[in-house]
């Protein structure tokens, strides 16, 4: 353990090279100092640094001299500090010794930190003959008193406008430009008395605040802190624009109750750019990889509904609504399945799907027909069809009907298919068609049958009249 007694309380005596004058101050002092190792004084070689600080404790680093291989001698040393005058500027400046033996170990810093005390011939600047000759000029020629100007009134007058005055009172006709930086410690107003605001600006005419930016990217204003942001309407405070404290926006409401609150009868999105569309979107951050983002936006032709990617660089469109004028001619889901769950009132009319996949009324009109040719087939095909019952899987339902494999396998118009080509459903009511060829061909069979019954009875009849005839002839013989 160490321990630095200063001898003469760090007497800074400045040494003198050359005979004694100015020319000849420099800036090294000497320091002498007592260092105890162990309770006993310190002899030998050590490592010692002198650091000068601008406060007893803690502060500002100024200056560091580094000294190695010091000769101590019964526990005295003494150093020939070197630093810049400039730290010296009339406030205390204190000392702090760090020590070690030579090359080993590290620094043991001495405490307290002394204060630095000035030596008598410190007192005279390294600039003291300037100061004293005036650079050559008397000292009575720096002061007039006899010049008129210093005692007559001319502009600015005292009280003029020309002056920013320090008072409450309105300073009236004074202008004033500042082209530096300045702040403000309290409260100011601008066109009316100071309010309870830091800043108050009241205009009674029509052009009140503006704020403005010449350099793109930088920030017009920012209103950082608590509290409400608000623009007021006409005799309502935050009328126009309110943005909470939780980061709500109202438009038309002061109180606005989710993230956007517009209260009010219009909303409109509108874009100026040529290709530009008018777009809504809408981001479920918690949702799946590539099942959060959704957009809605008017094309040229309508309006889209369209699922995104994640990336926003792929979509879906799930509905489109065309449009021709003030006509909307038709509504389509070109990659969507269309799932009804409640229908209205029940109807006569059937509904059809076209070649274009549209819901539409079903027809059967030769308007729409070409190749018209007489259907054949009737009996025999009913007959090749087999009805079965059986359960859907979808919901357990019992049922019953044609399957449709099978009935692709008998007659191929009457099953549908699906865009990959595999049989998908029965044509029912084409069914009926074919049942009207298998009527017909029961009604010529019957019809047939009928007119062997009439020529069959007609023939029992003329029998019946030869039977009748012979009998009564055999009666007379008798």
């Amino acid at each position: 353990m160490y321990k630095v007694f200063i001898l003469l309380l760090l007497a800074i005596l400045f040494l003198f090279i050359g005979r004694l004058s100015a020319s000849a101050q420099t800036n090294v002092f000497t320091y002498q100092g007592s260092l105890r190792d162990g309770g006993a004084a310190a002899a030998g070689a050590y490592d010692l640094t002198v650091e000068i600080y601008d406060a007893e404790s803690g502060g500002n680093l100024l200056a560091t001299s580094e000294f190695t291989n010091v000769a101590v001698a019964n526990g005295v040393f003494t150093l020939s500090v070197g630093v810049d005058p400039a730290i010296f500027n009339g406030t205390a400046r204190y000392l702090q010794l760090r020590a070690r033996r030579a090359g080993t170990g590290d620094f043991t810093v001495m405490s307290p930190r002394q204060m630095v005390a000035s030596a008598p011939y410190a007192l005279k600047s390294l600039t003291a003959d300037n100061a004293l000759q005036l650079g050559g000029v008397g000292a009575n020629e720096f002061v007039q008193t006899s010049d008129a100007r210093l005692t007559d009134a001319r502009m600015p007058l005292a009280g003029s406008s020309n002056y920013i005055q320090n008072s409450v009172d309105t300073q009236s006709s004074s202008n004033f430009n500042v082209s530096g930086s300045g702040t403000v410690g309290n409260r100011f107003s601008v066109g009316a008395p100071l309010t309870t605001w830091r800043m108050n600006v009241f205009e009674p005419g029509n052009q009140g605040f503006r704020v403005q930016t010449a350099t793109p990217g930088g920030s017009v204003a920012s209103f950082g802190g608590f509290g409400l942001f608000q623009i007021d309407g006409p005799g309502f405070i935050g009328g126009r624009l309110t943005v909470a404290e939780n980061g709500f926006v109202g438009l038309g409401t002061n109180n606005p109750q989710v993230k956007l609150h517009v209260l009010g009868q219009d909303v409109r999105v509108e874009s100026t750019a040529a290709l530009g569309y008018p777009r809504f979107s809408l981001n479920n951050s918690y949702a799946g990889t590539n099942t959060g983002k959704w957009q809605m936006y008017a094309n040229g032709g309508g309006l889209n509904f369209g699922a995104l990617n994640d990336a926003e660089n792929q979509e879906t469109v799930w509905m489109q609504v065309e449009r021709n004028a003030l006509n909307v001619p038709r509504v389509s889901f070109p990659n969507s399945v269309v799932r009804l769950g409640a229908l209205g009132t029940a109807g006569s009319t059937s509904l059809c799907r076209n070649a274009s996949g549209e819901i539409a009324s079903c027809s059967s009109s030769l308007r729409y027909k070409e190749n018209v040719a007489d259907y054949k087939p009737g009996l025999d095909l009913i007959k090749r069809l087999r009805p079965v019952a059986f359960d859907w899987k979808a919901d357990g339902k019992a049922d019953f009907g044609l399957v449709a494999e099978e009935v692709a396998a008998v007659e191929p118009l009457l099953a549908t298919v699906n865009e990959k080509g595999e049989t998908e459903g029965v044509k029912y009511d084409r069914v009926g068609v074919v049942l009207v060829n298998a009527v017909r061909e029961q009604q010529a069979e019957i019809d047939a049958l009928r007119k062997q019954n009439e020529e069959l009875r007609s023939r029992l009849e003329a029998l019946e009249k030869m039977l009748r005839k012979t009998n009564a002839a055999e009666k007379e013989e008798k």
